[in-house]
């Protein structure tokens, strides 16, 4: 997960929790689940105009509305990370190629040493060269690669 996603989360966890007053996501949890399923299904039907009649800075916009789906999963008890593993499963399920080492850390798979693991999905494993911390400030998407059994 990218740090503006993950920074955009931990706001809306927050929110969720302080429900702090002038808050759009705040009123956005005290309308409810429904309202904010509504919010979600307007913003994509918007993201489908942009894409088919209106330009890139307007795609690029009503895709940044994700954030009401963010608000929807955190609502749900839920998480991006929830998201992503979806993502492994299907990509184990069409037979996507593991990407080499080399691609992340300009090394042989030999010569790589020192990779962080964790397992995000049933035969699956995100493999990273930096400790948790590391990785969180220079960003995931960059830096991570799905090692497929």
């Amino acid at each position: 997960m990218s740090d503006v996603v993950r920074n955009l989360e931990r706001v809306i966890r927050q929110r969720q929790i302080e429900m702090p007053e002038g808050s759009y996501t705040t009123s956005l949890f005290r309308d409810g689940t429904q309202r904010i399923a509504q919010k979600v299904g307007e913003e994509g039907v918007e993201v489908v105009i942009a894409g088919m009649a209106q330009d890139d800075g307007r795609l690029t916009s009503e895709m940044a509305e994700f954030y009401h789906s963010l608000v929807l999963l955190v609502d749900r008890g839920l998480s991006w990370a929830d998201v992503e593993a979806v993502f492994v499963r299907r990509a184990q399920r069409v037979g996507a190629e593991p990407l080499p080492f080399r691609d992340v850390c300009g090394v042989s798979d030999s010569a790589c040493s020192g990779h962080w693991a964790k397992s995000v999905a049933s035969r699956s494993t995100v493999v990273n060269h930096e400790p948790p911390q590391d990785r969180e400030r220079r960003g995931l998407d960059r830096q991570i690669h799905w090692m497929l059994r």
